[in-house]
């Protein structure tokens, strides 16, 4: 197996003891190619192994190079402009979908900037890339449209998975902190933006696209998950 996503427990061979989690989200993954599986959340206290499974998932199904491509985005406690954070959650997704697409291990950690990601959709002939690019690019020089700008790199994966008949697995680690630390104002000082969470709901619901979702705040994660999302069961 492959590693292009490095494991935060070091060694692979330390993540042991995981029969019972691996089985269950085995199965479910085993359903997405046929739109079966809804999407699901990992809840958990820190340090409990969240983050390995999830690496692991993504690292496995990279490998096998079948019919679920993985996304994964760790969603840091760090304070993001609203505009930073939809370039970087697009450049993120689509790097690690070309990453899957021409085996490319450096892409998974490594993304490409939005011009190279314009330049491969046009070399392969795969057009969205290129025309979200370049709406992203627009906008983020105009310093306008960001609502418009988030809404374009948010949905990318369930677009993607319609528009090109691709199943995709969306794994978002500690998603409790999208509605935490990202800001409307470029400071990052006053104006966070609680209701990023509720981006999601559409895409919670998805056959082609289910998320996996890892929290390490049980109560707060479960408050969002009722008040914007339709997850399908909780591990």
């Amino acid at each position: 197996m492959q590693y292009p996503l490095p494991e935060i427990i070091g060694n692979p061979d330390l993540l042991v003891g995981r029969e019972k989690e691996f089985g269950l989200l085995d199965k479910w993954i085993s359903r997405i190619p046929d739109r079966l599986s809804k999407s699901r959340a990992i809840l958990a206290r820190r340090k409990s192994g969240k983050t390995a499974i999830v690496e692991r998932i993504f690292n496995r199904l990279w490998s096998e190079n079948g019919q679920v491509i993985p996304f994964y985005i760790n969603i840091r406690e760090r304070k993001i402009w609203f505009p930073d954070f939809a370039v970087n959650f697009y450049r993120t997704f689509a790097s690690q979908y070309i990453s899957f697409l021409e085996r490319d291990e450096s892409l998974a950690t490594n993304p490409l900037t939005l011009g190279q990601i314009r330049e491969y959709g046009l070399s392969k002939n795969l057009r969205q890339l290129a025309e979200d690019s370049d709406f992203l690019m627009t906008y983020y020089e105009k310093r306008t449209g960001f609502d418009m700008m988030w809404d374009t790199a948010s949905s990318a994966p369930g677009r993607y998975a319609q528009l090109y008949d691709r199943r995709f697995l969306v794994i978002m680690d500690e998603f409790q902190n999208t509605g935490e630390y990202v800001y409307r104002d470029q400071e990052c000082r006053t104006a966070q933006d609680k209701t990023i969470p509720g981006t999601w709901h559409d895409l919670s619901e998805s056959k082609l696209a289910p998320m996996l979702v890892t929290g390490s705040y049980v109560g707060w994660l479960i408050n969002i998950i009722d008040t914007y999302l339709e997850a399908g069961a909780c591990f």
